[in-house]
C-alpha cells in the first residue's frame, strides 16, 4: 500500500474516531458549509491530496493531465456553487 492511500485512510480513520471532539465536529462543520472558509478548506484538501498522489505515484503525464483537470472541474463546480449562490 502506498502512502498516498495511507494517509487518506489514516485522515478518515481519525476523522471517525474522534468524532465526538469539538475541534474536529467545528471543522467538518466548516468544511460542509457553504462559505468562502468551507470552500477553502476543501479546495486545500484537494490539492493536498493530489499533491501526495502525485509525489507518490510513478504516473505519466496523460495521466496527469487528466487528474488535473477532473479537480479543476471540482473545485470550479464547487467555487460556483459555494460563491454565486443566486
Amino acid at each position: 500500500m502506498n502512502v498516498y492511500y495511507a494517509l487518506s485512510i489514516a485522515f478518515l480513520a481519525a476523522l471517525l474516531v474522534f468524532k465526538d471532539n469539538k475541534l474536529v465536529k467545528s471543522f467538518i462543520s466548516s468544511m460542509l458549509n457553504n462559505d468562502k472558509r468551507g470552500f477553502a478548506i476543501r479546495t486545500g484538501i484537494w490539492l493536498l491530496l493530489s499533491l501526495l498522489f502525485f509525489l507518490t505515484n510513478r504516473i505519466e503525464w496523460p495521466s496527469i493531465v487528466m487528474i488535473f483537470l477532473v479537480v479543476s472541474g471540482i473545485v470550479l463546480i464547487d467555487w460556483h456553487k459555494t460563491l454565486y449562490k443566486n
